[in-house]
């Protein structure tokens, strides 16, 4: 089960696509420190292997780390009262076209 997001790169700059991320997936979400993961993971492994740091788990623990936190917030509670208005009324009207689709397609 996940409890949260750790998120990195382009979209984790952005606080509202962090915010909305959260309140989608009813889950806190936490940007990473640095954004370009790429260039960290080879960073880290080369300050570990140039001694730079004793162990390359070392330079991991120092130069990684997370930054802001969104939390969920109304926008969720509102999600999912549309989700059980909406969704769970309509996939049992669904259920059987969506077998029959699915006959259809093993065809």
């Amino acid at each position: 089960d996940i409890s949260e997001y750790v998120v990195m790169g382009g979209g984790s700059k952005s606080d509202l696509w962090c915010q909305v991320l959260a309140d989608v997936t009813g889950k806190s979400v936490t940007r990473a420190r640095s954004s370009e993961a790429t260039a960290l993971g080879a960073g880290i492994i080369a300050a570990g292997c140039c001694g730079l740091y004793p162990t390359v788990v070392a330079a991991c623990a120092a130069m990684t780390g997370y930054g802001d936190r969104f939390d969920p917030g109304p926008a969720q509670r509102r999600y999912d009262q549309l989700y059980q208005e909406v969704y769970l009324g309509l996939y049992p009207a669904i259920q059987k076209p969506m077998q029959r689709l699915a006959q259809l397609r093993e065809r």
